[in-house]
């Protein structure tokens, strides 16, 4: 028995249509997805990936179309309520330079804070631990603004974390991060899911798709959109045709782009 699918949906889309100026990227797309879910948003350029997650995340309004959270219209949560409950890292995330990364990390408590409450050691504990899960709590004290790209990067992951939502949507969560800092970003995340968040997350390195994802959303781009499990829809064949290249699916679970014929 699936466990996941006797779970009553977290999130779930009614005839969703999104328009980006006169271009069609979703057309009437229904989809729910389940705590304890990864879902990965896949698609070229200019797809609309970006623009899905944030109508997803109630940042953006939708052409037409419902987003259920928890079984109320997303319009309806009051915003104190909806930032306990969903987080967002956009793909550009900007962090204040003028604060040090620990106050800065500080920020994704925000919401669980009444209006006269300060952070208290239990606010504080979930800091650390958050800095030390994106390798930076050694730089705590430093200002925001003599980080690197990918230090920024991270310090926008741990407010994230911070946060504690239990849907969590990434852009491109990847950027500017070196090798062993993606992996770190990955076992988090995957701890999260474990402990029964929903994730969707807007990626373009189909090997950490296929490593972690249960399931995919394919946008092309023309408004068609097919969101299956991971084993249904990140196969050579669908891939291939998403992206206009062709790949192969090796038995190490990576996907590596096919030499040209002539070589």
């Amino acid at each position: 028995m699936n466990r996941l699918a006797d779970q009553v949906p977290l999130l779930a889309v009614t005839s969703l249509t999104l328009e980006i100026g006169s271009k069609q990227v979703v057309r009437q797309w229904d989809w729910c997805a389940r705590p304890g879910e990864w879902w990965v948003l896949l698609g070229p350029n200019g797809a609309g990936k970006s623009t899905l997650l944030a109508t997803l995340a109630g940042l953006r309004t939708p052409t037409q179309g419902t987003i259920i959270l928890d079984g109320k219209p997303l319009s309806d949560w009051p915003g104190r309520m909806l930032a306990r409950r969903r987080g967002f890292l956009p793909q550009r995330p900007l962090c204040p330079d003028s604060v040090s990364v620990r106050e800065a990390a500080m920020i994704g408590r925000h919401p669980h804070l009444g209006r006269w409450r300060w952070p208290g050691p239990e606010d504080e504990a979930i800091v650390q631990g958050a800095l030390a899960t994106v390798d930076l709590d050694h730089l705590a004290d430093r200002p925001v603004a003599t980080l690197s790209g990918g230090e920024q990067q991270r310090l926008a992951i741990a407010i994230l974390l911070v946060q504690q939502p239990e849907l969590l949507f990434l852009d491109e969560p990847t950027n500017h991060l070196d090798l062993r800092h993606q992996v770190a970003l990955f076992q988090a995340l995957e701890e999260r899911r474990r402990a029964g968040a929903l994730l969707v997350t807007a990626l373009h390195d189909l090997n950490w798709a296929l490593r972690y994802a249960t399931g995919a959303i394919l946008l092309d781009g023309n408004g068609n959109v097919t969101a299956a499990p991971a084993g249904q829809s990140l196969t050579a064949e669908l891939l291939s045709a998403l992206y206009g290249v062709a790949l192969t699916r090796c038995t190490c679970r990576q996907i590596i782009l096919q030499p040209p014929a002539s070589l």
